[in-house]
């Protein structure tokens, strides 16, 4: 699997969600980190097509599961919401 560079799809996970997110005091957390999520894994989009965005490194799925932990610990997601999205994920990783 190649290592992801800064163009590729899942490197805007690749920071701390708290300070990238433009979190508004009219919507929630979860509503702004859906969004994020959407653009890339979101419904509507294929297994397949996930499948080849799928990289390694900081800037691929090693910083999209430190975005996910943080989403989760410090801006409490319920883990139940990201649940859609989290098996299209696992679904296009065991494609690979």
């Amino acid at each position: 699997m190649p290592v992801a560079v800064s163009a590729d799809s899942f490197a805007c996970f690749s920071g701390d969600p708290m300070a990238t997110l433009e979190l508004g005091s009219d919507e929630d957390a979860w509503e702004v980190v859906d969004k994020a999520l959407n653009r890339v894994i979101g419904y509507g989009v294929s297994t397949e097509s996930v499948s080849r965005l799928i990289r390694r490194g900081d800037l691929g799925i090693d910083g999209l599961y430190r975005w996910l932990r943080i989403c989760v610990t410090d801006l409490k997601i319920e883990e139940a919401l990201l649940e859609s999205k989290i098996g299209r994920l696992i679904d296009a990783m065991v494609m690979l």
